[in-house]
């Protein structure tokens, strides 16, 4: 019987041993696994840019023209809340979707602020949620989280993890809708790609294409709604971030602190970094300034996240001539700024290491 007793202690203790080796080996195996899901995810969010990026080539091809952020209303005055459409609408006929651009009926429905609200986001059935928008990353709402209009009742509209980028900076993007010059001259502004009111052409892309973002990721989920246009634009670095506009080096601004074609740690940006490095998860709904410095304002309201995403690291960008790139969340301030504008004259992108 001892001897039994004996036996069954030992397979006990071997069992333990067993039970505690594969423990381990799960603790070891899981980081693997869920980064071979976040890698799964960021390709399936790389493919669904690069299907915007392909569309907006096509767009392009047909029209000889990029499309504008927004279109204001059907009449294509400017009129003060109805901004239109979005960029995302435009491209529905180039994307496989000719069926749902007709079923919104833009003329007789210029602006889809007033519909996506007053619908509750259900009806018309044309507003619907569309995955190819959105960012299997991305894990917050995927219909408009909140909205001021008084008897509205959630859900509001669904929103986009993807929009354009507009300018380098909100000042220079609120040209386009009457702002004041924020530096330069009046052709300069807004200085991204694409943005409210004009349609860019090939032309106008003087730093190429290949070497101008035209849109980015975003985990906004207020501001996000895919068919408005009005909150379809973004700006890549705080209006916090001064221009050097005093000498112009090789005729390009520059964020203060940058020396010429020298980066990163080489550079004195004052602590300043693009939108990409904000945590703007932590931000509380009124920030307004400092780390939590928001993106845009609409109205009395503020956008709480610019170019972002829930990917570790980075952040996916389209550019002009259709190829996306995931961008690291640590850019150099002088780099983002120079992938952003489409005519800034500045030195072209092109090592891999820099972004």
């Amino acid at each position: 019987m001892g001897t039994s007793l004996l036996r069954r202690r030992s397979t006990l203790v071997e069992l333990l041993v067993i039970v505690g080796i594969l423990g381990i080996l799960v603790l070891l195996l899981l980081p693997a696994i869920q980064r071979a899901r976040e890698d799964g995810r960021r390709a399936y969010c790389t493919d669904n840019m690069r299907f915007v990026g392909s569309a907006l080539q096509t767009f392009e091809s047909s029209r000889q023209f990029f499309p504008a952020s927004s279109e204001y209303d059907a009449t294509g005055k400017k009129v003060p809340g109805r901004w239109g459409h979005s960029w995302l609408t435009s491209l529905m006929p180039f994307a496989g979707d000719g069926g749902l651009y007709d079923s919104m009926k833009l003329h007789a429905n210029p602006d889809p602020t007033v519909l996506t609200l007053a619908s509750g986001g259900r009806a018309p059935g044309q507003y619907r949620l569309l995955p190819m928008f959105l960012c299997p990353s991305y894990d917050g709402n995927c219909f408009r989280s909140e909205t001021t209009d008084p008897g509205v009742r959630p859900p509001y509209g669904p929103i986009t993890n993807y929009k354009a980028i507009g300018a380098t900076q909100q000042a220079s993007l609120a040209v386009a809708t009457g702002g004041p010059l924020p530096y330069g001259t009046v052709g300069e502004h807004p200085d991204g790609a694409i943005y409210p009111g004009k349609k860019t052409k090939l032309r106008d892309f003087v730093d190429g294409t290949a070497f101008t973002v035209v849109a980015c990721e975003t985990v906004e989920e207020v501001f996000a709604v895919w068919c408005e246009g009005r909150y379809a634009s973004l700006a890549g670095l705080p209006d916090a971030v001064t221009i050097d506009t005093s000498t112009r080096l090789a005729n390009y601004y520059y964020p203060t602190g940058y020396r010429l074609n020298k980066f990163e740690e080489e550079a004195d940006y004052g602590g300043m970094v693009s939108y990409l490095g904000y945590k703007f998860q932590d931000a509380p709904p009124t920030a307004t300034a400092g780390l939590y410095d928001t993106a845009a304002r609409i109205g009395n309201h503020n956008y709480i996240y610019g170019p972002s995403s829930r990917h570790p690291g980075s952040v996916n960008h389209v550019f002009g001539d259709g190829h996306v790139v995931s961008v690291r969340k640590n850019i150099d301030l002088a780099v983002y700024m120079f992938l952003l504008t489409r005519a800034g004259g500045d030195p072209g992108m092109n090592g891999p290491s820099r972004y």
